[in-house]
């Protein structure tokens, strides 16, 4: 199979695609000027050439195969948008819309466009799926998401609404999309969010929850937080738990486990391409659904509802 070209904008997201470059000289990322620094030190870290001008004439330099958005967050809606009239496919990382007007000019304009949530592609969470939805376990309860991470040194532009797009949107939004990816269509229905302390982010918030109906009558909440104490030796810890008539599944630490009144027992995990091929996939119109132009927007649009309740 032929190395896709991938051009790569900005340095302030993940970049799951960097993996799919099998030479690091193929690789060319665009400077993002809300964050021209971070793009220089990726290209350096990973070995990608840096193309100072703008995305319109680095895709006629390099006619890449599809567009990889990790700029700053609040900008990705954009750069998004760009790809888009120039008829490129595009992986974006999270928020695909930080903005009402993004994601609308997004719906309009249509084609492949794919975010990056990365718990879909991991296997405790395919196993945790399957359990729920072939109702072995019976009615959902109620369904759990964290995203807890240590506050640590937080770029600038975080203490703009507009560049960084806030904490729900870039935290919270994996717990609520693997939410929406197990237990099925959200309805959202309360949010907070806020900042408790974390003055050198503010006016970003170090914490957001949001809580949702399901549509069999249980219930969810999403929590994430910059609050995470360093000393446990991790950087993140995320966990899913749906609680059901029937019993517990819990995702954690990429195991999947279910829990009856009977007994314990550990789920053993499907086979799953990894994640950048799962979006290299996608993006060719050759995936099984888990990502996809439809799933980024209705994501992008129960994110949007979320921080607006919480606003």
């Amino acid at each position: 199979m032929r190395q896709p070209r991938i051009l790569f904008v900005g340095g302030s997201g993940h970049h799951y695609l960097r993996r799919a470059v099998r030479s690091p000289g193929l690789g060319l990322i665009v400077i993002d000027p809300d964050a021209p620094g971070a793009a220089e030190a990726m290209a350096e870290r990973v070995g990608f050439s840096v193309h100072a001008g703008d995305l319109a004439s680095a895709i006629e330099r390099h006619q890449p195969d599809v567009v990889s958005v990790g700029s700053v967050y609040g900008r990705a809606g954009d750069y998004t948008a760009a790809a888009r009239r120039l008829g490129l496919p595009v992986v974006t990382d999270k928020p695909a819309a930080a903005t009402w007007e993004q994601l609308e000019l997004l719906e309009q304009l249509g084609g492949m466009i794919v975010t990056e949530f990365d718990w879909r592609a991991q296997p405790a969470l395919l196993a945790a799926r399957e359990l729920v939805q072939s109702g072995e376990l019976g009615q959902m309860v109620l369904a759990v998401a964290q995203k807890t991470y240590p506050l640590g040194n937080r770029p600038a532009f975080y203490k703009e609404r507009t560049l960084y797009g806030g904490t729900m949107l870039w935290v919270a939004s994996h717990g609520i999309d693997a939410l929406r990816f197990v237990c099925g269509p959200l309805t959202p229905i309360s949010a907070r969010h806020g900042n408790a302390g974390s003055a050198n982010i503010a006016p970003a918030e170090d914490h957001a929850v949001a809580t949702f109906a399901l549509a069999d009558g249980g219930t969810a909440i999403a929590h994430a937080d910059l609050a995470r104490p360093t000393g446990f030796g991790t950087h993140g810890d995320d966990r899913l738990i749906v609680r059901c008539q029937g019993g517990e599944v819990e995702v954690r630490d990429g195991a999947c486990t279910v829990t009856t009144d009977k007994a314990l027992r550990v789920v053993e995990l499907p086979s799953a391409a990894p994640l950048e091929q799962q979006l290299l996939s996608a993006v060719a119109g050759e995936g099984d659904g888990t990502f996809g132009t439809q799933e980024t927007l209705k994501t992008a649009r129960l994110l949007l509802q979320c921080r607006d309740l919480a606003d």
